[in-house]
């Protein structure tokens, strides 16, 4: 299950990889509730060409940190190689200590512990995609 949904409601594009189908579907219908557009991947390859066709879309990636084929570590370096400025949301049900120390820092990645409230998740997003909102 992959799907491209390109929406410019609330003019911010969450991208979701999730390996695990109802968790996905979930998350990606929470956040277009919250009127997100979504593009979402089930793998990280297909995640990796769907960034290259959609970079310039794209707001926040939102990512499984455990997966098989490579690690949501791996695949945010690498989609950060093809957008640089790319604010990243890792989500496992491992600890924060999984990520390392490379992919944290700058105000730009953060980290949500499975299972995490809707509340969290929304919280998480406004504070990576708006940083000054709280000023």
């Amino acid at each position: 299950m992959s799907e491209v949904h390109l929406s410019a409601q609330r003019g911010k594009t969450i991208f979701l990889v999730d390996d695990e189908p109802c968790l996905l579907k979930l998350l990606k219908e929470v956040l277009e509730k919250n009127g997100y557009s979504v593009i979402s991947a089930d793998t990280p390859a297909k995640a990796l060409q769907f960034a290259e066709l959609h970079k310039e879309h794209i707001d926040l990636l939102l990512t499984d940190v455990v997966m098989p084929e490579m690690d949501g570590c791996e695949l945010s370096r690498r989609v950060r190689t093809i957008i640089p400025d790319l604010k990243v949301l890792f989500i496992s049900g491992f600890t924060a200590g999984v990520i390392g120390e490379n992919a944290q820092g700058k105000g730009c990645v953060a980290f949500l512990r499975k299972p995490f409230s809707i509340k969290a998740l929304y919280s998480t997003i406004v504070t990576l995609l708006y940083p000054l909102a709280g000023l």
